[in-house]
């Protein structure tokens, strides 16, 4: 049975199908931008991000700040995910933070950038089917179950177990 369905957060178990084929891969928690993307949602981890505060909160504030409100209020509302590139990610998060994230993922600054914007508008849906941010015990135990359930890393800034891997062409 193993499928994440904590609260209202709905089925998580279908988060890393969904995510699987965002990001080019077969599910779960192998693929390592998944790691950074989940670990962007999840609070009390080391991110060196410009954000305050950590977690789902944090991050759609961080995203507001950065220009990407309108976008980042359509994930959560019940409506249709507005896009965004990977360049307006990048201008959003910063190119540090970025780097520190392609760094975890073994990828390049600019992979990163748009696996996280092909991802994040469906995960961020994905996690708040009510259309509010869910409380971030609650979006920590849930993506700490499906991290677990998946073989993921169990939390953002969490030593990287298989070292980062060579996933990606340089350019």
């Amino acid at each position: 049975m193993g499928a994440a369905n904590l609260g209202g957060l709905g089925n998580l178990g279908s988060l890393g199908g969904l995510l699987g084929g965002l990001l080019g891969g077969s599910g779960g928690g192998q693929n390592p931008l998944l790691k950074v993307v989940l670990g962007m949602l999840q609070g009390g981890g080391s991110s060196g991000g410009t954000g305050g505060a950590g977690g789902l909160g944090g991050l759609l504030e961080q995203l507001q700040a950065g220009g990407l409100g309108s976008q980042a209020k359509s994930w959560v509302d019940n409506g249709r995910n507005q896009p965004v590139s990977g360049q307006e990610i990048t201008t959003a998060l910063g190119e540090q933070e970025l780097d520190r994230l392609a760094g975890e993922a073994g990828m390049t600054r600019e992979e990163t950038a748009a696996g996280i914007a092909a991802a994040l508008p469906q995960v961020v849906n994905a996690v708040t089917p009510d259309g509010e941010v869910p409380p971030e015990n609650d979006l920590d135990q849930a993506l700490g179950q499906f991290l677990s359930e998946t073989g993921g890393a169990p939390a953002a800034g969490a030593p990287n177990p298989d070292g980062g891997g060579s996933t990606g062409e340089t350019g």
